[in-house]
C-alpha cells in the first residue's frame, strides 16, 4: 500500500518522503509536500490500527495544525489530489 500511494501521490504533483528513522519514536512514516502543505500519512495493512505511541505522536502533529492520515488504501488518501 506504501508504494502504491506513494506513486500516486508523486503523479499528482506531491514531493513524498519516506521518514526512515527521526530522533522521536511514533512519527508517521511518510511526508508529503506540495504547494506549501505538508501532510504526514502512516501506512497500515487492513485491519491495523497505530500503536498507542504513535497515536500520541499524530495528536500532536494535529495540535500543531498538521493533517495526519492513517491509510489504510488508496482511497484515504484520493482528497490529496
Amino acid at each position: 500500500i506504501k508504494k502504491r500511494c506513494s506513486r500516486q501521490l508523486e503523479e499528482w504533483g506531491w514531493e513524498v518522503v519516506h521518514l526512515i528513522q527521526v530522533s522521536k519514536n511514533g512519527y508517521p512514516d511518510t511526508l508529503a509536500l506540495r504547494a506549501a502543505r505538508a501532510v504526514f500519512i502512516e501506512f497500515k495493512q487492513p485491519g491495523r490500527r497505530p500503536e498507542p505511541l504513535q497515536e500520541y505522536r499524530h495528536e500532536k502533529l494535529r495540535g500543531q495544525g498538521f493533517e495526519v492520515i492513517v491509510a489504510k488504501s488508496l482511497s484515504d488518501i484520493v482528497h490529496l489530489r
